[in-house]
């Protein structure tokens, strides 16, 4: 968390995780960082939890909401956003 992107932190259960999205790598992923259990200061770099860097289903438009990594005992629930799109042809009647 040193390059000060993370947004969207939370605690885990234990207070000894520190899960959160970042911007650092370009996209906008799930990161965490482990705690000392005893100070709560940050134990070793942080890391990558779930890169998303697709286009199609994406952390994107979550920085934007309000809904943010929600962790659980042994789990973290994330929000994707999903786009996808469709191109229609179509042939005109010729002389009509």
């Amino acid at each position: 968390m040193a390059d000060g992107s993370a947004q969207q932190t939370r605690w885990s259960p234990d207070g000894n995780l520190l899960p959160y999205l970042s911007k650092r790598d370009g996209f906008v992923c799930l990161w965490a960082q482990r705690l000392e259990p005893a100070t709560k200061r940050p134990a070793g770099s942080a890391f990558a939890v779930y890169h998303s860097h697709s286009i199609r289903r994406s952390l994107g438009g979550v920085l934007e909401g309000s809904a943010g990594p929600e962790v659980v005992r042994g789990k973290i629930v994330i929000a994707l956003k999903e786009l996808t799109g469709n191109v229609w042809m179509a042939e005109l009647p010729q002389g009509k």
